[in-house]
């Protein structure tokens, strides 16, 4: 992590919905909902200070705020326990949380993203914890 910057960026749990954790604008839920579609439900976490979506949403939630941002940091929770199977392997879409921790997910596609940094944290609760930093796609 950059010491020099606030942390921005997508969280997304083994369970439960995405967090996001960007700067700060009255315009925010409005921004969602443009690039993530006019019904999804966006709540605002006063006490934690970020926003809560659908995890759904989670690639295009990292693409915009990369495009938005320039740099982002993306952490996915992964189950050690789970064993990688040909689900994983033959899956679609970007939602993986087995211990192949998305390298095997869909035959391991990157989905386009600049991967610039990756950090693996195993936690005692059999979850492990990848970080990735996404850029901006210069294209």
């Amino acid at each position: 992590m950059h010491s020099d910057r606030p942390q921005y960026g997508v969280w997304r749990p083994v369970e439960g919905r995405l967090i996001i954790k960007m700067p700060y604008a009255k315009t925010n839920r409005e921004w969602l909902k443009a690039v993530l579609g006019s019904r999804i439900r966006p709540d605002w976490n006063r006490e934690k200070k970020r926003w809560e979506v659908a995890r759904n949403h989670f690639g295009p939630v990292v693409e915009a705020l990369a495009d938005r941002l320039g740099r982002i940091d993306v952490w996915m929770d992964f189950r050690q326990v789970e064993r990688c199977d040909a689900r994983c392997r033959n899956a679609r879409g970007r939602e993986c949380t087995c211990s192949c921790l998305g390298k095997h997910h869909g035959r391991g596609v990157e989905f386009g993203w600049k991967v610039v940094g990756d950090t693996h944290m195993v936690r005692s609760t059999g979850t492990i914890r990848r970080h990735i930093v996404v850029e901006r796609n210069e294209e």
